[in-house]
């Protein structure tokens, strides 16, 4: 070939010893390739983050049914602790005093608080005329009006007419004029947790009152071991109550559990019992969860040896050694 037919073919576009080798690709066909590509990529961030979701998700159902199982087995602790109270009140062997004093029992990092309070130190809603109840009340430092009113308006709402007590009473009328919805029921509380509804009760004389109040003291008398503990003047809270006072028969109690994992779980167990029975064995007349706050505490006190089966319990339960993951 001579110079001048190379010289044509390479102005011709035939100089270059690849251009023959290489595929051509039209511009349209690599803009799809790169559009396949970024779909692909998508598709697999999609994916990452659906499966990643996903195993949070298992993981959290995973801790939600461990939370749950362990809630559970607490709970089921906390209502075989108060079984075995009840037991010991039935039998005389509980030791600590039934006026509310807390005894405490740790066991690993569970721990186990436990109180009783004996019925008969209490104001009962249904039983105490309203002269007992205003003594009662002004024993433990509320105002006189304040505890008049209370006491008139405590026997309009378990009383059958709608006749109000004389200046403080409180029936339909009364309730209406106050905004309430609700209105007196006219027969006995049935739970100490409907003195809330009237129309005097305040919540900060519900938070002073409901601990010492009951529906399970049929005697219109008291025994003075818990108003004394309460009353700034003991020895002037007897006077007032003379005619009042008895000693309690000791038959009937609260029992109140709270079985704590700290930064775990909480399980509680509150239960109103009757003892003395012909079999010896406690008579369960409420199993609720804890629902009101029981009487102010007394200073703790850690469960004694005749208690061991209680914290002997808890110890056995493997819960102690267990751990949220």
């Amino acid at each position: 070939m001579t110079s001048g037919s190379k010289g044509a073919d390479q102005r011709a576009g035939h100089g270059d010893p690849l251009g023959s080798r290489l595929p051509f690709r039209p511009a349209e066909e690599t803009s799809r390739d790169g559009f396949v590509l970024i779909s692909v990529l998508i598709v697999a961030l999609l994916f990452v983050a659906v499966t990643g979701s996903l195993a949070v998700r298992a993981r959290l159902f995973v801790l939600q049914e461990r939370n749950r199982a362990e809630t559970v087995a607490l709970q089921t602790l906390a209502d075989g602790a108060a079984r075995l109270v009840a037991l010991d009140l039935a039998t005389g062997r509980f030791s600590l005093p039934p006026d509310g004093t807390t005894g405490t029992c740790k066991k690993g990092d569970l721990e186990l608080r436990v109180s009783a309070i004996d019925q008969e130190m209490l104001l009962d809603l249904n039983g105490a005329p309203p002269e007992m109840i205003v003594d009662v009340l002004t024993a433990i430092g509320i105002d006189e009006t304040d505890a008049r009113r209370l006491a008139a308006q405590i026997v309009d709402y378990r009383d059958p007419d709608d006749r109000s007590q004389p200046l403080y009473g409180a029936e339909a009328a009364e309730y209406a004029r106050a905004g309430l919805p609700w209105r007196p029921k006219n027969t006995f509380f049935a739970d100490v947790s409907e003195f809330a509804q009237l129309p005097a009760a305040t919540p900060p004389l519900i938070a002073r009152i409901a601990p010492i109040l009951t529906i399970n003291n049929p005697r219109a008398s008291i025994d003075p071991t818990l108003i004394n503990r309460l009353s700034a003047t003991p020895s002037a809270a007897n006077e007032a109550l003379s005619r009042w006072l008895s000693p309690s028969r000791q038959t009937r109690f609260a029992v109140m559990i709270e079985l704590r994992a700290p930064g775990r779980a909480t399980a509680s167990r509150t239960a109103t019992i009757a003892v003395g029975g012909e079999n010896g064995l406690p008579q369960f007349l409420k199993w609720a969860r804890n629902d009101m706050a029981g009487p102010p505490e007394a200073a703790g006190q850690t469960l004694a040896v005749s208690d061991a089966s209680l914290c002997s319990a808890v110890g056995h339960s493997r819960l102690d050694q267990s751990r949220t993951r």
